[in-house]
């Protein structure tokens, strides 16, 4: 019986840990695509501003 229970639990902290690398994984990714998006549209309007402006 408490072989079972502590497989249990380590299957179940094995659960949470993919489940926390996963979301840190899909974390940092939206946080790398977003800060790019950010870059590329603060530079195209800054291009269209200073065009805009001579």
């Amino acid at each position: 019986m408490p072989s079972i229970a502590s497989n249990n639990d380590g299957f179940r902290l094995v659960l949470f840990h993919q489940l926390y690398v996963c979301k840190s994984v899909v974390y940092n990714f939206v946080t790398i695509a977003w800060g790019q998006f950010k870059f590329r549209t603060n530079e195209h309007l800054m291009a269209s501003f200073v065009s805009f402006n001579t």
